[in-house]
């Protein structure tokens, strides 16, 4: 992915453009992205849920989530739910704390009465280094991020009484070369207001999170009076179109916004400017807004939902952001003012299909496009009700629908499925209740969908285990734990009638080796499969021979293989080849991983 996505509008349609097929229903909501900085004070009874990990990936648990005047933690799985919280229509916001890490934020478009997903990279708050507060100094972080101080210029944060002692300075500077993960950590949703009181998306050349505290941990702040300097390097990706100043903006915690309050001046490939309190601060420039909504309708008029509509800068394919319509048709967000844009409405029956293509010239007016009749075919609706063991309406589930090699999550509500698309051609699918609050899933179910109306009846989401994971570990060193989470699939099992491959997804920037492996022997239960590919980056050259002499054939072991929907279960242990080095290496892994 380009790394000029950096500054791109991830809130008017939930995805990047270039990972936006491979979402999950969770990232197909609409949320409309008021411009109007008065909305923020306006407030909607709504609901978020999600998960909350280390900078890992890995799970955090007992983390404390405040969510408007409701608190929550975090599972052992590092998820959280708060529902039915009165926050801003504009700029709904949590709060995330635990101890070791910086407070995590994220900002959302929520919508009244309903659900907003969200996820939260913790980021690890680490000593860069000691201050002398008689003296004063400066520090740097090992990417090139400078932290100076001023003699006698820091205070107690709670009582503002001078401090003398040593001070000692956290910070992280955020890495920009990673989009995921810079995405996945930064504080907000690079939405801010300016100096003028509008709103702007942010385009960010150096985010700097700092904590400066004392001999006996107490938290200090600046001095009223004085001020502390930071530097930080811009991304190589954005050097050549650095502007000599911009806007230095800090982290508003009262409203989950950034705030513009000062300015970064550049120099050489650094941006350096003065700052009076420490939190989070960014230095950025501010892109011009407006809204954008449409409503797509098939040939027949018929409203269609979650379909794919992509908006995208006319003069360059790889910046631009998508989503899916809502069940009503209708997508909206916030793009590019000042901006020629081309919007663009694909189908996903037998592969992306385009099928509308409309250039749009932003100016600095909202734009409304309507009804959009695009080439679609005809609706199909499903309807359905989920039940647990006991018979008890599913809270917390989905659907996973198959149609014509394309997999649908449709989200459960108080019980109720109620999900919208176009028709494709082959029409023959198949379908699983999860119940996530269970760990329990439903036997798989085959039909063949029809144009209009599709109701699956009452499911029950039970007698199946709904759990998976992928335990791994290289020389005995540490087990690499990844769970199938229920919004992002980190593992996915696929099978060609031969052979079977299991891969792990890097979706949330987790640093960890990602690994994956293939092995034949068709579906039978039992010993007699053997991988011929073992992948990993803990290895020089990221693969692994598993059957040159002098080693044996790596030999799987299934227990259980499960049709799409399902699971594949097994484990493996021995030792493999690096391709380059030719260093040897004991592999070992326990598995259960869903087919998709």
């Amino acid at each position: 992915m380009k790394k000029t996505l950096l500054y791109v509008i991830p809130i008017l349609l939930c995805c990047f453009l270039l990972n936006a097929c491979k979402k999950t229903f969770h990232d197909q909501q609409y949320f409309p992205l008021p411009v109007d900085t008065t909305l923020v004070a306006e407030k909607i009874v709504q609901s978020v849920v999600g998960f909350v990990t280390d900078q890992n990936g890995s799970a955090v648990s007992n983390a404390k989530v405040y969510a408007g005047t409701k608190t929550t933690t975090t599972d052992a799985s590092g998820r959280f739910q708060i529902d039915n919280v009165s926050l801003s229509k504009a700029a709904g916001f949590i709060k995330i704390t635990n101890t070791g890490y910086f407070d995590g934020y994220r900002t959302f478009v929520g919508i009244p009465g309903q659900q907003t997903f969200v996820r939260v990279q913790l980021v690890p708050k680490k000593n860069v280094g000691d201050i002398s507060a008689v003296s004063g100094g400066a520090v740097t972080t090992t990417d090139g991020a400078q932290i100076t101080l001023p003699a006698n210029a820091v205070v107690n944060a709670a009582t503002n009484a001078a401090y003398s002692g040593t001070i000692h300075v956290a910070a992280h500077l955020y890495n920009q070369n990673n989009i995921s993960q810079f995405t996945s950590m930064m504080p907000g949703d690079q939405r801010g207001i300016d100096s003028d009181a509008k709103m702007r998306m942010l385009k960010s050349y150096g985010m700097l999170a700092v904590e400066l505290t004392g001999d006996a941990g107490e938290l200090l702040q600046i001095a009223t009076g004085k001020e502390a300097t930071i530097t930080t390097p811009i991304p190589s990706a954005l050097l050549a179109d650095a502007p000599a100043s911009i806007p230095l903006w800090s982290f508003d915690v009262a409203n989950g916004l950034w705030k513009q309050e000062s300015i970064t001046n550049k120099s050489g490939n650094t941006y350096t400017g003065n700052v009076t309190h420490f939190s989070f601060w960014d230095g950025a420039s501010g892109v011009p807004v407006v809204n954008l909504k449409a409503k797509i309708v098939n040939n027949t008029q018929q409203s269609i939902g979650n379909i794919y509509v992509c908006i995208r800068r006319a003069d360059d394919p790889n910046i631009g952001a998508s989503s899916f319509t809502n069940n009503e048709g209708y997508v909206s967000g916030a793009v590019l003012a000042n901006t020629a844009l081309v919007m663009e409405v694909y189908t996903v029956c037998g592969g992306i299909n385009l099928v509308y293509s409309q250039n749009i010239n932003a100016t600095t007016s909202d734009i409304d496009l309507g009804t959009i009749t695009a080439n679609l075919g005809d609706i199909v609706k499903i309807t359905a009700r989920v039940v647990d063991c006991n018979g008890a309406a599913v809270t917390d589930g989905w659907v996973l629908l198959r149609i014509a090699n394309v997999t649908w999550h449709m989200p459960v509500v108080n019980g109720d499925v109620d999900f919208s698309t176009t028709a494709c051609t082959n029409m023959n699918s198949s379908y699983v209740a999860v119940n996530w609050g269970g760990s329990q899933q439903s036997v798989i179910q085959n039909i063949t969908l029809v144009p209009g109306n599709n109701n699956l009846g009452t499911i029950q989401a039970c007698g199946v285990s709904a759990t998976g994971f992928l335990d791994y570990s290289i020389d005995n060193g540490p087990t690499i734990h990844l769970t199938q989470e229920r919004e992002i699939q980190k593992m996915i099992a696929t099978f060609d009638g031969v052979s079977t491959n299991i891969i792990t997804i890097d979706r949330d920037g987790n640093p960890q080796p990602n690994m994956a492996f293939e092995f034949g022997g068709g579906s039978t239960i039992g010993s007699s499969h053997q991988a011929s590919l073992f992948a990993s980056r803990g290895f020089p050259s990221g693969r692994a021979n598993t059957n040159n002499p002098p080693y044996s054939p790596l030999v799987v072991t299934i227990t259980e293989f499960g049709d799409w929907g399902g699971f594949v279960a097994g484990s493996f242990s021995g030792h493999v080849q690096d391709e380059t080095d030719h260093t040897d290496h004991l592999v070992q892994c326990n598995f259960r991983v869903r087919r998709q």
